[in-house]
């Protein structure tokens, strides 16, 4: 990793959150929240490069106080605080037709994010891979060990562009560094995609076990997702069945022609701090918890 850069790391995470990073001198811990103005402008510094990780997904209300409001609340914390850039992290889910409240909610905050006047570079990620236990693809294996199928909605031939989650936090370096970097969207997964079908196979490959698939349609899912979303923690959301049943074309070759010489290791090898202020880094999940840890090794001096 980057060993000759050095970080100034300002991370925002939620109230009643620990940290699931390592704590070093440049790393300054600040406890808020997307809705609350005033913590996202005490825990900005001035002049700083913005990473946005903050989102809540699936919850009809909370996606969008966080993914809106939330996102409108740090841009004007932003411009308070005069910050360079903000690198805000969308989804694929943002591209498909029919849409549910996650991938509106978070093409919405695009649109703010796009029109804020603030320079931005916006990344849009398809299915970020890691081997964090509270990550999709462990989750994905708990549930095929405790069910006698495995559950598909529609054919499962729409694809899916994982991207390891070591090399996403290098493509958000790489954008870090680019000052000309400006007003630019960039979809960021493998340049050939998997069918749902294959993914499966693959995860169910690496587990070590066998299960046989079943297609349920669409429509029926939709159906099955209504009746779980009176539980307190529904174990399947519309948007799942939405995300993965229409494929998004991820098409990464604009990014890989402005950075024709990306190796997932390719920055600028220029020693320069950085002020970084990364907000949502205290929601849990594989992708938050390796992008402090990727900042992590950088030299301090």
């Amino acid at each position: 990793f980057s060993k000759n850069k050095e970080y100034e790391i300002y991370a925002l995470i939620r109230k009643n959150s620990l940290p699931r990073f390592l704590l070093k001198d440049n790393v300054h811990v600040f406890f808020g929240d997307m809705e609350n103005s005033d913590s996202l402008f005490k825990a900005l510094p001035e002049g700083a490069i913005i990473i946005n990780l903050a989102a809540n997904p699936y919850h009809p209300k909370l996606s969008y106080a966080v993914n809106v409001i939330g996102t409108q609340n740090l841009l004007e914390a932003a411009k308070k605080r005069n910050s360079k850039k903000i690198i805000h992290i969308s989804s694929q889910a943002t591209k498909i037709t029919n849409k549910g409240v996650y991938a509106k909610t978070k093409a919405q905050s695009d649109e703010l994010v796009q029109k804020s006047g603030i320079p931005f570079v916006i990344l849009k990620p398809s299915l970020v891979v890691g081997t964090d236990e509270k990550g999709l693809f462990s989750k994905i294996v708990k549930l095929l060990k405790l069910l006698p199928i495995v559950p598909v909605f529609g054919d499962g031939q729409t694809n899916v562009y994982p991207v390891l989650v070591e090399d996403f936090a290098r493509v958000i370096e790489s954008v870090l560094h680019d000052t000309t970097a400006v007003d630019n969207v960039f979809d960021i997964g493998s340049a050939k995609g998997v069918s749902y079908n294959e993914l499966y196979l693959y995860i169910m490959k690496q587990a070590g076990i066998s299960r046989p698939f079943l297609h349920i349609p669409v429509k029926l899912g939709l159906l099955i997702a209504k009746s779980l979303s009176l539980l307190p923690s529904p174990p399947l959301y519309a948007d799942n069945i939405l995300g993965s049943t229409q494929d998004t074309k991820c098409d990464t070759r604009p990014f890989l022609k402005r950075y024709s010489d990306f190796k997932f290791n390719s920055f600028n090898k220029e020693a320069k701090k950085v002020k970084v202020a990364i907000v949502g880094l205290g929601k849990i999940g594989m992708l938050h918890a390796s992008i402090l840890t990727f900042f992590k090794d950088v030299q301090i001096v």
